[in-house]
C-alpha cells in the first residue's frame, strides 16, 4: 500500500493509523503533491492495481488527477483501476485523458466513480 499526501499533519495521521491497525503488508507514505509523486514514479515500479483519490472537493483536482494518471507510463497494472471520489454534485466528466468511465455510484453526498484506461 502507498499513500500520497501533501499535508504533513495528515501524512502524519495516516502513519499513525497505519501503525494502530497493523497492516500487513509493506506500506509507505509519501508527504508530497500527487502531481510530483506520479511524475516520479519508477518505470522499474510495479503499477498499481488499484488507485483511490480523495482530492478536495470542487478544486477540479479529480480531473486534473485523472488526466495525470492518463499520461503516467507505467503507474496503473494492465487491468488498474482509479476509484475517484468527489462531491455529488460535482463528479468527473466520463473520458478525462485516456481514462474513461466505467460506472458512478452515489451514496448521500459523495460519489464514487471507477475509471480505467482506455483499450487500445
Amino acid at each position: 500500500m502507498v499513500f500520497v499526501e501533501k499535508d504533513p499533519v495528515a501524512a502524519g495521521v495516516i502513519r499513525r493509523n497505519i501503525d494502530d491497525l497493523n497492516l500487513p503488508g509493506k506500506r509507505s507514505v509519501y508527504q508530497a503533491d500527487v502531481f510530483a509523486f506520479i511524475r516520479s514514479w519508477s518505470r522499474d515500479a510495479p503499477g498499481f492495481d488499484i488507485v483511490f483519490l480523495d482530492p478536495p472537493y470542487r478544486q477540479g483536482l479529480e480531473e486534473k488527477t485523472l488526466d495525470a494518471i492518463s499520461r503516467a507510463t507505467r503507474l496503473l497494472t494492465n487491468n488498474g483501476i482509479v476509484v475517484v471520489e468527489s462531491a455529488r454534485s460535482d463528479f468527473p466528466l466520463e473520458r478525462i485523458g485516456s481514462m474513461v468511465l466505467e460506472r458512478r455510484r452515489f451514496y448521500g453526498d459523495t460519489a464514487l466513480s471507477f475509471y480505467r484506461m482506455e483499450e487500445a
